[in-house]
């Protein structure tokens, strides 16, 4: 009977024992489990971001070998673009298969974004690709559009969200992952040494109890003593036990706990007594209190009084006073120790002194903080790393110089703003480096915010601390364009001055080979050590037959002994700094010639004599050739006479006729004015109008022949005015046409104002002369190309054939009967002539029955070249 109740007694504490012990296994199992679905769940996003990236430098390589392949049309690039394509579909493969998980539903719709975004890329580049191997100009067209650019600008956004939520869900199950494996594994550490003890316990009162049921009466009082000295002997085991956690609790480096369900503290660890330098009458309860920083107090019993409210664990960072007075921060966090019904029986705090992790923290925010400050004051852009290389600041400089903000930047954001030509060495050069963990340098073009790139050099350095062990990355980009491309210009110009020198000197070689003239060069003893081709040829000589001997004994000079006495003599002269000149009989190859010679001193930058030159020229033909030339001058000359002469017949002497010729022809016309039959009124009227013809042809030819003599000197014209002046020349032809006509702000060009009013006018005057019946509008403008400026007249008359654009230019050129457009056929001509005078040049757009636009060119001033012709 009493065994019966022993037993009934002992079986509750070993089912509840048995059932902590099996929650502990069933815990940490559980823990097992959680754990590998987090470490495959980090693994899966850490995967994502590296294909995501991957897809993005697939798409730049997909650019950048078709842009080779436009630019270049070579096939080479079209296995690299091949690559590419495959890369980012393997890629984007990878990462459906990722987020085919519910999990990930907001990577899905990022994921389907940039599927999308990809596949236009490379329908847009396929068709490039394919515009390319038939028409590279129009396949450039093509890419001239930005339909790529803006699609390769959306997919960049697109994965700079993907791998920054990525990246921050990532950050996010790291921390839970670690504080639920704290938490976990405190619990079931708990739950075991609990069990543990209580099953200990049980076991020795289970098994006395198993056995009490053999006993006889007489064995009970027996059986009752050994009881009772079992539960002695198992007190003292309970209290070995205690003793032994006691040992444990004492000796933990941290300041260690206990407190019942109401948060009443009645156990602390020796380390608490020795830091806080308290006794446990002082702490018992809510004494604790008396070492905390009284400002920081009330926050402390609010998050304390929260979680005993909820039964929730205790985390918080907050400072103790030491025995000495002084406070050090301590990292605090309370389990609770919960029944099966989740009721809260105890709970156990820990404090972790994280005074010295603090402080080095604080220090490394204040040299975080001074480093950004200094960041910001220098002028460079200036950017820090993880020691993976993940990129984690840049500063403003940085940021104003892209336009991009500081979160576009994270990770290996800044790779996009690198030019795709120097994107793979630089990766190249920093994936060495961060395997070494050594300084880098590397130069490389970065875009700025208007798109546009300058060279800089990329310099990074890695920190450690005192451990020796690397705690980041620093490093700097310093604009090194100026002084990049001053170099490239200087290389440029390095090479274009070596081959200017090559050539030079085979121009000099070809040149004093090849020269008219016989060109030697002398030592100042006489000896010749170099001679043209020329005068080889002239002698009929071999160069090795005369070089290294005197000048003087050499072929030429062998007609005679006093020929050569005074050269000898000569030379000397020349040798001691004087020029010599005279004209000697030579001997040739077809016999002798006269020839002018001369020697020329060369002399050193000291002033002294170096060499002497030695020329000649043969001048057996020159009499006649400046016989022939004073022939042709005096022609000329008579020529010139002629034509002035001309002139004036023409302005006088032609005109003087005709003008009496039509005078007395209209006095008969008017003395006989209806006595005559009509036809002899007719043929007067004929004679009169032919008269007039002709009286305006020889103006109009004489206006032809003197543009030369009567233009003035070229000078910077406003051409608003010569407009100006012939506009107001016109206004009677102008106000009876009814002509509409518009000027928009015209240059300042080099001309003769004179002149380019006659362009106007008779421009003008055509406009209105070859009009249609419903109305004139002419249009004057102009346009700045290069150093010239291009001026348009415009109208919308009957227009012309193409074919006939040429001839209406020149002279007595007309296109209609005389009867229908009167007119002498030069105006045209001499608008040509006054252009062409200008240096430039004059052509018409037209069509039948769609108008004409006169085109001509004409110098901009020098002030005004750079300045674009723009309409008022």
């Amino acid at each position: 009977m009493v065994g019966g109740r022993i037993a009934s007694n002992t079986l509750v504490p070993l089912i509840a024992a048995s059932i902590l012990l099996l929650a502990a296994s069933v815990m940490a199992f559980f823990l097992y489990q959680q754990e590998a679905r987090s470490d495959s769940r980090i693994r899966d996003m850490t995967e994502m971001t590296k294909s995501a990236r991957a897809v993005l430098i697939a798409l730049l390589d997909a650019e950048t070998a078709e842009r080779g392949y436009v630019l270049t049309g070579h096939d080479d690039f079209k296995e690299p673009y091949r690559d590419a394509k495959s890369r980012v579909e393997d890629n984007l493969a990878r990462l459906q298969a990722f987020v085919a998980n519910d999990a990930y539903s907001l990577q899905k719709e990022q994921i389907g974004r940039l599927d999308v975004l990809s596949k236009e890329k490379l329908e847009f580049t396929d068709q490039v690709v394919r515009v390319a191997a038939q028409d590279t100009g129009r396949a450039a067209a093509l890419v001239e559009t930005r339909r790529g650019k803006v699609i390769m600008d959306l997919a960049r956004a697109e994965i700079r969200r993907f791998v920054y939520d990525t990246e921050l869900l990532l950050r996010r199950d790291s921390q839970q992952q670690a504080e639920g494996r704290r938490r976990m594994a405190f619990l079931v550490a708990s739950m075991i040494v609990l069990g543990s003890v209580i099953l200990c316990v049980l076991l020795l009162g289970a098994y006395q109890t198993i056995h009490s049921k053999t006993l006889n009466e007489e064995q009970l009082e027996q059986l009752l003593k050994e009881r009772t000295e079992n539960l002695l002997q198992s007190k003292e085991a309970l209290l070995a036990v205690e003793r032994q956690f006691r040992v444990f609790f004492d000796s933990m480096p941290q300041l260690g706990w206990t407190a019942q369900a109401d948060g009443h503290i009645d156990v602390y660890n020796r380390g608490w007594f020795e830091y806080t330098g308290t006794t446990l009458e002082q702490m018992a309860g809510w004494g604790w209190r008396s070492v905390h920083d009284p400002e920081i107090l009330p926050q402390v019993e609010e998050r304390w009084r929260q979680s005993l409210d909820n039964g929730t664990p205790f985390e918080m960072e907050f400072p103790l006073r030491r025995a000495d007075g002084i406070f050090r921060w301590f990292l605090t966090r309370v389990t609770p120790i919960k029944d099966e019904e989740g009721r809260v029986l105890r709970w156990v705090g820990v404090n972790v002194d994280i005074e010295d992790q603090r402080n080095a923290q604080l220090v490394l925010k204040r040299r975080q903080e001074e480093m950004e400050l200094v960041a910001e004051a220098i002028p460079q852009l200036v950017w820090t790393a993880r020691p993976d290389g993940h990129a984690d600041y840049h500063n403003s400089r940085w940021l104003e110089y892209t336009g991009r903000s500081a979160a576009d930047c994270v990770g290996e954001g800044w790779a996009l703003d690198v030019h795709a030509d120097d994107l793979p060495d630089l990766m190249r050069v920093w994936k060495a480096a961060l395997d070494s963990k050594t300084t880098f340098e590397n130069i490389l073009r970065l875009k700025d915010a208007s798109g546009d790139y300058r060279w800089f050099k990329n310099r990074a350095v890695p920190v450690f601390d005192n451990d020796g062990t690397m705690t980041r990355w620093v490093g700097t980009c310093t604009d090194i364009d100026d002084q990049k491309r001053s170099e490239q210009l200087l290389e440029s110009r390095v090479r274009e001055r070596t081959a200017e020198l090559r050539e030079s000197q085979r121009r000099f070689q070809g040149i004093f080979d090849n020269t008219f003239q016989f060109t030697g060069l002398l030592l100042l003893d006489g000896t010749l050590i170099e001679v043209n081709q020329t005068a080889l040829d002239f002698g009929g000589i071999r160069r090795e037959d005369v070089v290294g001997q005197k000048f003087w004994d050499t072929r030429w000079w062998t007609i005679s002994s006093e020929t050569q006495e005074t050269l000898q003599k000569a030379i000397t002269r020349a040798a001691g700094g004087e020029f010599v000149r005279y004209t000697v009989d030579v001997l040739g190859a077809t016999g002798v010639s006269t020839i002018d010679f001369s020697l020329k001193p060369y002399f050193d930058d000291g002033g002294r004599v170096e060499l002497v030159i030695a020329e000649g020229r043969d001048i057996s033909e020159s009499e006649k050739t400046r016989k022939e030339l004073r022939l042709l001058t005096d022609e000329l000359s008579r020529s010139n006479t002629d034509l002035k002469q001309f002139a004036y017949i023409a302005s006088h002497d032609l005109q003087e006729p005709l003008r009496t010729v039509s005078s007395f022809c209209e006095l008969l016309a008017k003395k006989n004015q209806g006595k005559l039959a009509d036809d002899s009124e007719r043929y007067i009227n004929v004679i009169i109008e032919g008269t007039g013809r002709m009286q305006q042809l020889i103006k109009d030819l004489l206006a032809y022949s003197q543009l030369e003599q009567a233009g003035k000197s070229i000078m910077p014209v406003d051409l608003n005015l010569p407009l100006g002046e012939a506009i107001a020349d016109l206004h009677a032809i102008i106000a009876s046409s009814g002509a509409q006509i518009v000027c928009e702000k015209l240059p300042v060009v080099m001309g003769d104002p004179s002149q380019l009013k006659i362009v106007f006018q008779n421009l003008i005057a055509n406009a209105i002369k070859f009009r249609k019946p419903e109305g004139i509008a002419i249009s004057i403008s102009a346009e700045s190309l290069g150093k010239n400026c291009l001026v348009k007249v415009k109208d919308n008359g009957i227009g012309l054939k193409m074919e006939y654009a040429d001839r209406i230019f020149d002279i007595f050129t007309k296109l209609h009967a005389r009867s229908k457009y009167p007119g002498t056929g030069i105006g045209l001509a001499i608008c040509k002539r006054i252009v062409e005078r200008h240096g430039g040049s004059i052509k018409v757009e037209s069509a039948p029955d769609q108008g004409a636009t006169f085109i001509f060119s004409l110098p901009l001033a020098e002030t005004y070249m750079e300045v674009e012709c723009r309409g008022q």
